[in-house]
């Protein structure tokens, strides 16, 4: 299966790249008086965090094209609402990423649409629209 969130590919209609953050580890440093040197216990691993970026380091953006302007409108508002609901119902989704990595547990945590551009071009609209969507894979895992 290619790239996903919960089985659709809602991110495909524009250039984005998945962003692993660091994982964050729960750890117990451990020194003595008069010795060198420490010891360290990982206690726990928690969630990878992640967000959507552009492919250079610019916000992830959306594009839609129609030959109606109203039909390209309504599947620009159709991608932002499955993404609203699956960041609402705080369900863990299945998922794969753009490079292939897959799991079971991704939970989107923030979704913040843009302004949206409109151009017309020959016969067809466009619409762009930055975003913002940030998440957890609450395994620990890419």
């Amino acid at each position: 299966m290619a790239e996903n969130i919960g089985g659709t590919d809602l991110l495909g209609s524009g250039g984005h790249v998945w962003h692993w953050l660091e994982k964050p580890l729960v750890e117990k440093r451990l020194t003595s008086v008069g010795a060198t040197g420490e010891g360290r216990i990982v206690l726990a691993s928690g969630g990878m965090a992640f967000r959507i970026v552009g492919a250079h380091g610019e916000p992830p953006l959306f594009r839609v094209s129609d030959a109606v302007l109203a039909t390209a409108k309504t599947a620009m508002n159709a991608i932002e609402a499955a993404i609203q609901s699956l960041r609402d119902s705080g369900v863990p989704q299945t998922w794969e990423d753009d490079v292939g990595r897959t799991g079971s547990y991704l939970v989107i945590t923030s979704f913040v649409p843009g302004p949206r551009q409109y151009g017309y071009s020959g016969s067809t609209w466009q619409i762009w629209e930055t975003y913002e969507l940030a998440g957890v894979e609450l395994a620990g895992r890419p």
